[in-house]
């Protein structure tokens, strides 16, 4: 028996860079163009950009298993840039934090539990995207990010977690990659 998890955390964790890989997903039609299609200027990681809207338009459900096994990354059949991947997971979370309510709508994703990490993880981003404003020459935008680090440290200052994301690069440990990873390494490792 198939029962669907509706994740209201999801927002933040794609804002993150944490994914869903779309290729394993089904969404109607109607929901594909009500959250707009695809962007066409993305080449590479354009599903995350794609998910991230689509997750505001309406509850994403998901199951709590794998559905499909693929692999990611340089391969010689592969025809994807993965040297721009770094690049487009950038631009993916500064479209993000121009969506208009931006900051309303990651601050409900993070209301979930277990969510101390990649709030420090978003910070990170924040302030990330503010120094890179700065050095453009784009005081205001800058200005706005540090704003927006600061509204989303606050609430989880306190926490361990927080610093944790704020810190390292590593994927936030109740995550659903960081579960599969798990389950992936267990499995290979006899246990």
């Amino acid at each position: 028996l198939v029962s669907p998890v509706v994740d209201k955390s999801l927002f933040a964790r794609l804002v993150a860079g944490i994914g869903v890989p779309l290729g394993s997903s089904w969404v109607s039609r109607k929901a594909f163009y009500r959250a707009g299609g695809f962007d066409t200027k993305f080449t590479v990681m354009e599903d995350l950009e794609f998910l991230q809207r689509l997750v505001l338009v309406g509850d994403v459900e998901y199951c709590d298993f794998v559905v499909a096994r693929f692999r990611m990354g340089r391969h010689p059949l592969s025809t994807t840039d993965w040297s721009a991947s770094s690049d487009a997971c950038r631009v993916q979370r500064e479209k993000a934090f121009e969506i208009p309510d931006f900051l309303r709508a990651v601050r409900a994703s993070l209301r979930c539990a277990n969510t101390a990490q990649l709030r420090g993880r978003l910070v990170r981003f924040c302030v990330g995207s503010a120094l890179r404003h700065l050095k453009k020459g784009s005081t205001c935008m800058a200005l706005q990010r540090f704003g927006m680090a600061f509204r989303l440290a606050v609430p989880g200052i306190v926490r361990s977690g927080f610093w944790r994301g704020l810190g390292t690069g590593a994927i936030p440990d109740d995550s659903l990659a960081y579960q599969l990873e798990r389950h992936e390494k267990g499995r290979t490792s006899g246990i």
